[in-house]
């Protein structure tokens, strides 16, 4: 049935609702974006009337709400400028924004832009940005650079440009002082610079440059005349983005009359200077015999506040303050200056108004021709602000040693000419000296530094005199009652012009605390990685002697139930006989290891020659290689090569490394026995190399440590706990020598090298027999074991057992014979190459062929952690190495019920 119209009318009527909804809130939008608009903005209409403005433009254009429908001609003032219809016309006829830079009346500047506006109306809208602050700045610019280009064009002074280093002078203009330059010329400091002057002068321009400063220096010139003058120079230096002076500009003045102004000066100064006998330029007056003043001088009136109408005739006690004048002070100062030729004071003086300043006062007197005393001359200078700046010194001083002595901070000053090294209280606290007793010479500071350390601080002092640059160093001090204290320091040596050493001043700090902290965390890190290592090494441990333990337990099984005699005994025979081999092997180098960090091997030293013994041991060692098809060489030294060693523990050292290179070469590869004697040092030197699996760099300072091994996989294909090289460098440092080891990195190989100096086992209990097997039903069992040894052993008595067996020695492998076997059940080692244990059992589970059989794990890898992750790994149980075969058949019959149980068989 056909919706009704009323239907169809009600649906439009929602949709035009949800529009109209949809239009009022775009419109609120709209509205709140035009209100929050920061800068003025006018919408028009087609007919270019006011529809709407925002509250920036009624606020800073001044218009109103009413100004809306009103034509734009009629705001055109208001929005800055006639050109605006114009604009209007213009954006109309091309449909693109016009904007252009417009002043207001109110003689501001904007950036007024006219835009269309694409609404239902197709209007236009008009925006105005204030640039005022821009263009006035813009014009201040231009305006600084027309003052500066007028400065320079109407000055009188000379005006240059060097080049970066001064060796080139780019410009000079003369202005008929000296010979202008409009080229670049080299040779200007000999064309300019009277010859006298020159050193100095670069002297300056080099520090100048050193301390990127301005140049600043007066000094002799050759004028156009040739004459010579005097100049004054200034110079800058310009910068490009970088930092880098890409010029100097310069200006110079002449300044030859003031210069021969100053030397007249200096001339009368010299006289007036014998005539007041060391006076200087200060308050100088003269005083008659009874002390009133007879003369008086602008500085003075200056200085006291009196004219000379006011002074003269009065008496001299008026400068001195009242409880000096009643010590009687006046009088004495003079009658000491007539004893002594001049007397001397630093006190307090009054001027006029009554203020005080702190005065130095030097009288002298005046005689006659007769020698009669007929006055007095007084230089007085005010001192104030040197006082002032003496107590501000003196409490800065005070606040320092406060604060130097909580925050343990010395100091000292090394006067290189003198030789006399002064420092503060506080230093010599820090080297446990009681005040003022240290004897302030280098050398005693030299003493009290740690004999270990002393080298050290020394070449760290001369480092500071090398380059001149601020130094710094710690080292540690001995203090008279024994206790070490460690110190940090910087310094720096102060030259003088020239360039020789005058001053080193520099600043200690007691770091003791933080050193013992340093010191603590760095225990705690030593123990933390011990214990780490002590874990790392336990579980090694505990795989390394599991792994054994496996075939021959499964060895002795097969010995008490296969026949006397047969094959498969002799074999079992061989395999017990080869792990325990293993098993003493390990536990030797572990006692050798104990031994030798306590120093209880004893060393049984006779004269050998290296060549003979290396070639013995290769010899005793090359069947190893032979298995593992590695080419063996030795390369002999042409003559003997004596060393007085034991030849048991040097052999175990020589045949320690040759394991080394047989267990990390392949196939197909090479190692290499060399001998030789270094006769310059002194030094028997046997050197392995191979063309192995080398090492990688990070573990290269830590191969020689115990424990430490390249070979971290879970597999450990390699086996070892990592003791052989540590044996190896404990054995030759016990002879006297040294080892290092080498390698270009990861399958580059790797040597060792051994330096000797060049001669100028009780019975071991078997494990308990294992009770006989209970019968069982035969099963199908796959064995997975990268230990040949093991599976052939388990393989094989299991068979006793009439169950059916297949071995697979990789991951890979185990997937494919079981594919093909269709075993009851799977015993899998955890520790295989290519593929571990873990992602075979999650390879089954994910196969549907697979995912029905019994999963057992069998490995060392036993703790609490490795049985949850092979939980997880979908193994039913997880036996450790070595399991007894009752344990082996008992774990099969539960797992194979319960797998069956569980999945409904």
């Amino acid at each position: 049935m056909s919706p009704s119209v009323y239907e169809q009318l009600e649906a439009v009527s929602t949709k035009l609702q949800h529009s109209t909804e949809e239009l009022a809130r775009a419109y609120g939008d709209l509205e709140n974006l035009l209100a929050a608009t920061d800068f003025p903005m006018v919408l028009l209409d087609r007919d270019l009337r006011v529809t709407r403005v925002t509250p920036a433009a009624r606020s800073r254009l001044g218009l109103l709400d009413t100004d809306t429908g009103r034509p734009i001609g009629e705001l055109a003032s208001r929005l800055a400028g006639g050109d605006l219809l114009a604009d209007v016309a213009e954006m109309q006829r091309t449909l693109r924004p016009v904007e252009r830079e417009v002043e207001s009346e109110g003689g501001e500047w904007f950036l007024r832009r006219v835009l269309p506006f694409r609404n239902a109306e197709a209007g236009a809208m008009i925006t105005l940005a204030n640039v005022t602050p821009l263009r006035r700045a813009l014009e201040a610019v231009r305006a600084s650079e027309e003052r500066f280009r007028a400065l320079v064009t109407a000055s009188s002074d000379v005006v240059y440009r060097m080049s970066p280093d001064w060796t080139e002078m780019l410009e000079l203009r003369g202005r008929e002082f000296i010979a202008d330059t409009n080229l670049p010329s080299r040779s200007w400091p000999d064309t300019y610079i009277h010859p006298d002057d020159q050193p100095y002068v670069w002297a300056v321009i080099d520090e100048a440059i050193r301390t990127r400063s301005t140049f600043e220096l007066e000094h002799r010139v050759r004028r156009v005349d040739g004459t010579l003058g005097w100049t004054y120079s200034r110079a800058v230096p310009l910068f490009d983005a970088s930092g880098s002076i890409v010029e100097w500009f310069g200006m110079a003045s002449d300044v030859t009359r003031r210069k021969e102004a100053e030397e007249a000066l200096r001339a009368s100064e010299e006289r007036f200077r014998l005539l007041v006998q060391r006076v200087s330029d200060c308050a100088i007056y003269m005083l008659a015999a009874d002390g009133t003043v007879t003369s008086w001088s602008e500085a003075a009136e200056k200085m006291f506040g009196y004219r000379e109408d006011e002074i003269l005739g009065r008496l001299r006690v008026v400068f001195f303050t009242e409880e000096d004048r009643r010590a009687g002070k006046p009088e004495r100062h003079l009658e000491e200056a007539a004893a002594r030729g001049k007397s001397e004071d630093e006190s307090w003086r009054v001027r006029k108004d009554g203020s005080r300043f702190w005065a130095n006062v030097l009288v002298t007197p005046l005689h006659d021709d007769q020698d009669r005393l007929r006055g007095f001359a007084n230089v007085t200078r005010d001192f104030t602000e040197r006082r002032r700046a003496e107590e501000d010194l003196r409490a800065r001083e005070a606040r320092l040693r406060l604060a130097q002595g909580i925050a343990r901070v010395g100091t000292f000053d090394w006067d290189l000419r003198t030789g006399v090294n002064t420092w503060t209280r506080e230093l010599e606290a820090m080297y446990g000296l009681p005040e003022g007793a240290f004897p302030r010479t280098e050398e005693a500071w030299e003493q009290l530094v740690h004999p270990d350390d002393r080298a050290e601080a020394l070449q760290r002092v001369r480092l500071a005199f090398e380059t001149g640059a601020p130094t710094d160093g710690e080292w540690r001090v001995l203090w008279p009652d024994g206790s070490v204290h460690w110190i940090s320091g910087r310094w720096q040596v102060i030259k003088d012009a020239g360039g020789a050493p005058m001053r080193m001043i520099g600043i200690n700090i007691d770091v003791t605390d933080r050193k013992r902290s340093e010191e603590l965390r760095a225990s705690e890190a030593a123990l933390r990685e011990a214990d780490r290592q002590k874990d790392q090494f336990l579980a090694m441990l505990s795989h390394e002697l599991r792994n054994p333990l496996a075939p021959i337990r499964n060895s002795l099984y097969i010995l008490e139930h296969a026949s006397p005699g047969g094959e498969k005994a002799r074999r079992a025979q061989a395999i017990i006989d080869r792990q325990i081999g293993q098993l003493t092997w390990l536990i030797d180098d572990l006692l050798d290891v104990t031994r030798i960090s306590r120093g209880k091997i004893r060393l049984q030293r006779a004269r050998l020659d290296l060549n003979e013994l290396a070639r013995r041991v290769a010899e005793d060692h090359r069947s190893l290689f032979a298995k593992s098809d590695v080419r063996l060489d030795v390369r002999p030294a042409r003559a003997e090569v004596w060393v007085e060693a034991d030849r048991g523990r040097l052999t175990q050292a020589i045949g320690n490394v040759l394991q080394n290179a047989a267990k990390f070469t392949p196939r197909g590869g090479k190692a290499t026995v060399i001998v030789e004697a270094d006769r310059v040092r002194g030094l028997a030197v046997l050197a392995v190399r191979d063309t192995g699996a080398g090492i990688a760099p990070e573990m290269l300072p830590r191969v020689f440590e115990a424990f430490a091994q390249g070979d971290s996989t879970l597999d450990r294909s390699k086996g070892g706990l990592g003791l052989g090289l540590a044996l190896v460098r404990g054995l030759v440092e016990m002879h006297g020598g040294a080892v290092d080891a080498a390698s270009d990195g990861p399958g580059k190989g790797a040597a060792f090298t051994l330096r000797l100096p060049l001669d100028v086992g009780g019975a071991r209990s078997l494990p308990a027999q294992p009770a006989p097997v209970a019968s069982a039903a035969p099963r199908r069992v796959l064995v997975i074991e990268d230990n040949e040894d093991a599976a052939d052993t388990m393989r094989e008595a299991l068979e006793l057992g009439e169950h059916s067996v297949e071995v697979a020695y990789n991951g890979p492998d185990g997937l494919e014979k079981a594919r093909a076997f269709h075993p009851d059940v799977v015993l899998c080692d955890i520790g295989l190459p290519k593929m571990d244990g873990y992602q075979v059992a999650r390879a089954m589970r994910a196969d549907g062929e697979l995912g029905r059989i019994a999963l057992i794990a069998v490995s060392g890898y036993a703790q609490p952690e490795d049985v949850a992750m092979a939980k997880d790994a979908g193994f039913d149980a997880h036996l450790a190495k070595p399991p007894s075969i009752e344990d082996l058949e008992r774990t099969m019959a539960d797992v194979e019920r319960a797998v069956r149980g569980g999945r409904g068989t």
